[in-house]
Parts: structure tokens; C-alpha cells; sequence
């Protein structure tokens, strides 16, 4: 498990899925190899043609797949490079920077003219699809080593030999970039996927086993494959005391009767680093997480420690937490019947507000009535009265305009007035006095009306009393409403509450069972955590503090070397790319 720990987080993931896709690969190309037994150049073309891609966006892109055929050992015999232009700009013309001999055409009768290395393609908006061979360097070679019985043996002498065998993928990665790294000038490996796959047949080969790799037994056959990413481990500058192991090889063993390997295939790419995004990473931010990191684990361990004396010190009660079991039993009894009396008591207030709630709403509903008669009323009283007067006026033989509470004293005087002109002294007398007295009862019944705003005042306020009255127990109502659900919940929950302690009361040997049991884990947990923070966490940060202080930097440029190695054969400017190289060794028969 240690060891497992101590793969690199950032590929440990993939491999398996990966070797798993070459292996298939691979038994689909060797395969066909056998049956069809077409030499090397037909076996390239028939796989590009295979291919069931098409020309998408509307650029051009160049897709390139390096045939290497090798030796049993490794050693290069030839290499065949076939290339298929995406043409997504349906450009008539392609000018394509290229170092390969022997150009030919694969697919269509498209035409093309070579100056230096500039080949250009009269395309007429068509894709293309190229082939031709070089002598260029590859960068990464591959060696194969056999072994027999721990003893080195060459290929040839090792066909129909049986024993203990071991075969080695040793692959050495020779392109590399000049990159800036913390104000430092340092190489960095254009880093690339060596995938290798072997079938292998089961009644020749036993007790497969391969180191960094897979293997799936599919029941005549077995298949291998392995993962190996030559120079990756230097542009990490991961040194070999930190026990991180980024595989460099693929070593396959087995028991072997008669032994005899078809031919083998190993995929080499960097397309693996094409979906790694490097914008958020932050060497600052990594620090501080990893500062949190620490001091959340110190955190974590004294917390362990705490946690283990608390459950000892709980085991060391354990008469007392029996006996306040048993105390909280008769409490949780008692609150479970308080709360169904509250219940009750608060059912019966509820009751109550809503009788006064409902009288209070049929007096605030009569107040407008109550508000609009009085007025009526003050009103009615007033004219009557005036039209009295009026109608005495009359009586005396005096022509006065109708009366108002604005104008009668004006008008009644002028009558007086008038009045004083009669010749008769009886009937002079007898107006004037009239007409006094009928100005002192309008008097009157102004200040009369006068006096009923206080009336109405009064009962103004009283209705707008018994409104806010209203409004007051509506409130009531609805609080009582609200206390009624609370103190039915309380209720319920008393009662679940008094129920549960006493399943707890019922089930306390067990109870102190589990604690024991978990003071005991409690340990183990904390030793635990113990090895963690130093087989892990320490580490980690011995890790980022030391030789690879610099990681993000590292990280960055390694995937940007990736990135811009986009063809073995050359590419043009404002072309986008990608490249693979097929390695396939040739068969070892008897």
C-alpha cells in the first residue's frame, strides 16, 4: 500500500485505461499483420485508410502517424511516415513544409510540387492524404533486451528456447527544449507516452507478469501492455530518495515452452499532455494550501489525541452515564406530560380569543354605520330647528332669505334694522323682540351643532378603538395559532423524545459496548493519523519545499513543450498538428 501511495497522483489514474487501449491496439495491428501478410508499406496504408475521421473546422490541420519498423531489438530498419491534411479551409492550393523523400499520393490524384522542403498541393479544396520515408531521427529510441533464465540472450537465439524469460522496453527520449525556469536556463524533455503491447499465446506463455503495465488474459491469448514516460521524471526534477516512481520502462516476464513472440507495437504520443490545463496552477496558492494543509493536520492529530482521553474518561463514568440515563428517563417522562398539558391549556386560550375576536369584528363592522347615523342625525336636527325659525320669522310678517348657520346673524339683524322703521310702537315692539329672540335660539342651535363634533370626536375614537382592538386579537389569534403548533410539536416532540431515551435506557450494555469499541478506534484512528502525517503529509510538504520548490514552473513547461511539438517531418506556419509513432519489431519464430 505504501508503495501504491507513492505513484504520482497526476498519471496513476490513466495508466490502467490507457495500457488498456494499446493493448487492444495493439492485438488489432499484429493481428491483421498476420493474416494479411502485406510487406511494411501496405500495412501503414491500409491502417490510415482505416481511419474514419473527416475534415472538421476551417482550418488546416495536419495529422501525422510515424511507422517505425524495427528489429527484434529495437533498432530501426525503416521509417514510413503517412500524413493526412485536413484541408477544413477547402483551400485549391497547400503550401506544407515537410523533410520526407519519395512523396506519393494515397488517396485521391491531387498534385504536388517540391521546392526544398516546401511541398505545395494542388489540393482544389480537397484533403490530402501523403505518404514517404526519412532518415531523420526519432525522438525516442526504443531498445528491447531478452533474458532467459536471468542471463541476457539475443532475440534469434532465444526462438524456441523455454525457460524463466524476461523482455525489457527501454526507451530514451531525445527531444528536448532550452526553457527559463525560476531565472535558470534548463533542458526539458518533450515528454511522450511510450505505450507497448504484446499478445501472447497461452499455451506457450505462463505466469505473465509486467511491470508498469496490465495484463488481460482473454482466454487463448494474453495481452500485455505497458506505460513508460522517458525524461518526465528529469523535467519534474524529481529526485530518487523522494520515492516517487514515474515509470521509464515496461519489463514483461514469464514462463515460456517453446518461445515465440509475434510482432510487438509501441504507440509513442504527447497528445496525453494536450487536455492538461495549466492556467490555475499557483505555486503561491499550493504553498498555502499546503500551510493549511499542515496546520489543519496538527489540528487533526491533537483533536485525535483529545478525542481519545474524552472517550476514556467517558468508558471511566460509565456508572454515572447509566444512572443520568435513567434520571433523563423520569425527566423526559415528566416533560412529555407538561408539554401535552401546555397542549391543552393553549387549545382552550385559543377557544377564547376566538370568541372576543369574533365580537370585536361585529362592532368594528357597525362603526361605520354608527359614524354615518350620527351625522345624519346633527344634520337633520339642525335644518328642522331652522326651518322652525324660519317659519316664526314669517309669522311676523318679515321677508327673510332662507337662514344658515353662516349668515342668520347678518340677515337677523338687518331685519331689526328694518324693523325699527314700522310707525306702529305695538307691532314695532313685537318684531324687534321677535326677531331678538329668534337670533338668540339660532345661537343656540349653532353652538349646539357646534358641540356635536365633540360627540362625533368621542365616538370616533371609540370606533377606531374597537378596531385596533380587532386588529390586536387578530393578532392574538394568530400567535395563539402559532403557539398552538409549537406547543403540538413540543408535545410530539416530548413524546419521541421520552421514547427514544428509553430505547436508550433499554439498550445501555450496549451502549457502553460501543463506546469501549470506540475509545479502541479512537486509538487506532490517531495512530493512524500519525502515519499519515508522516508518511503523507510531511512528505508532501519535505516535497514541495525541497527540490521541487519550483513544481508549477515545471509543470508548466513540460505541458507547453508538449503542446508545441506538433510534427516529426515538419509543419507549416499556421498549421495545427499532431503526431504519433507506431514502433513495430519484428516477429521471433524458430
Amino acid at each position: 500500500m505504501k508503495k501504491n501511495v507513492k505513484k504520482i497522483v497526476a498519471i496513476g489514474t490513466g495508466v490502467a485505461v490507457l495500457c488498456g487501449s494499446i493493448g487492444m491496439s495493439a492485438f488489432a495491428i499484429t493481428s491483421k499483420d498476420k493474416e494479411t501478410k502485406t510487406d511494411d508499406t501496405q500495412t501503414t496504408t491500409t491502417t490510415e485508410e482505416s481511419s474514419s475521421k473527416t475534415a472538421t473546422g476551417d482550418k488546416l490541420v495536419k495529422e501525422e502517424s510515424v511507422y517505425v519498423i524495427a528489429e527484434a531489438d529495437g533498432s530501426v530498419d525503416k521509417v514510413i511516415v503517412s500524413n493526412w491534411i485536413q484541408n477544413g479551409t477547402k483551400a485549391s492550393t497547400i503550401n506544407d513544409q515537410t523533410s520526407l523523400k519519395d512523396i506519393k499520393n494515397q488517396k485521391g490524384d491531387e498534385t504536388y510540387t517540391l521546392n526544398g522542403e516546401t511541398c505545395v498541393w494542388d489540393a482544389k479544396g480537397n484533403d490530402i492524404y501523403y505518404q514517404g520515408t526519412t532518415d531523420k531521427a526519432l525522438p525516442v529510441d526504443m531498445k528491447v533486451t531478452y533474458f532467459l533464465d536471468d542471463k541476457q540472450i539475443s532475440a534469434k537465439d532465444l526462438a524456441g528456447k523455454s525457460g524463466k524469460v524476461r523482455i525489457r522496453y527501454d526507451y530514451t527520449n531525445n527531444q528536448t527544449e532550452t526553457v527559463n525556469i525560476a531565472g535558470k536556463n534548463e533542458t526539458i524533455y518533450v515528454p511522450f507516452a511510450m505505450m507497448t503491447g504484446l499478445v501472447l499465446d497461452n499455451d506457450n506463455f505462463q505466469n505473465i507478469k509486467v511491470t508498469n503495465g496490465k495484463v488481460v488474459n482473454e482466454g487463448e491469448n494474453t495481452i500485455v501492455s505497458g506505460i513508460a514516460f522517458p525524461g518526465l521524471k528529469s523535467d519534474l526534477n524529481l529526485s530518487s530518495d523522494l520515492g516517487i516512481d514515474i515509470p521509464e520502462y515496461v519489463e514483461v516476464t514469464a514462463d515460456v515452452k517453446s518461445f515465440e513472440l509475434d510482432n510487438t507495437v509501441t504507440i509513442a504520443s504527447n497528445s496525453l499532455f494536450d487536455d492538461i490545463k495549466t492556467d490555475k496552477l499557483d505555486q503561491q496558492k499550493i504553498n498555502e494550501g499546503l500551510d493549511k494543509l499542515t496546520d489543519g493536520m496538527s489540528k487533526l492529530l491533537d483533536g485525535s489525541s483529545q478525542l481519545y482521553d474524552g472517550l476514556s474518561q467517558l468508558l471511566e463514568k460509565s456508572n454515572t452515564l447509566v444512572t443520568g440515563i435513567e434520571t433523563l428517563a423520569k425527566g423526559a417522562e415528566s416533560l412529555k406530560a407538561g408539554a401535552v398539558t401546555a397542549d391543552n391549556g393553549v387549545a382552550e386560550l385559543q377557544a377564547g380569543l376566538k370568541q372576543v375576536d369574533d365580537g370585536l369584528g361585529q362592532l368594528e363592522g357597525n362603526s361605520a354605520n354608527l359614524n354615518a347615523g350620527l351625522d345624519t342625525i346633527m344634520s337633520g336636527i339642525f335644518e328642522a330647528y331652522t326651518a322652525q325659525i324660519n317659519s316664526s320669522i314669517s309669522a311676523l310678517g318679515v321677508s327673510i332669505p332662507t337662514l344658515n348657520k353662516d349668515n342668520y346673524v347678518t340677515k337677523i339683524n338687518g331685519a331689526i334694522a328694518a324693523a325699527d322703521a314700522i310707525p306702529d310702537p305695538a307691532l314695532k315692539a313685537t318684531t324687534i323682540a321677535g326677531l331678538t329672540g329668534a337670533r338668540e335660539q339660532l345661537t343656540g342651535a349653532i353652538t349646539f351643532y357646534n358641540n356635536s363634533a365633540a360627540l362625533k370626536t368621542g365616538i370616533k375614537n371609540y370606533t377606531d378603538g374597537v378596531a385596533a382592538a380587532k386588529a390586536g386579537t387578530d393578532k392574538l389569534v394568530a400567535g395563539a395559532a402559532e403557539l398552538k403548533a409549537g406547543t403540538a410539536k413540543l408535545a410530539a416532540g416530548a413524546s419521541q423524545l421520552y421514547d427514544g431515551v428509553m430505547q436508550i435506557e433499554e439498550k445501555s450494555p450496549e451502549l457502553l459496548a460501543g463506546v469501549t469499541a470506540l475509545r479502541d478506534g479512537s486509538m487506532q484512528l490517531s495512530d493512524g493519523l500519525k502515519e499519515f502525517d508522516k508518511e503523507g503529509v510531511s512528505k508532501l510538504k519535505e516535497l514541495v519545499d525541497g527540490n521541487v520548490g519550483n513544481i508549477v514552473d515545471r509543470i508548466n513547461a513540460t505541458v507547453k513543450a508538449a503542446k508545441n511539438y506538433k510534427s516529426y517531418s515538419g509543419i507549416s506556419d499556421g498549421m495545427d498538428g499532431t503526431t504519433k509513432f507506431i514502433y513495430k519489431t519484428a516477429e521471433i519464430k524458430k
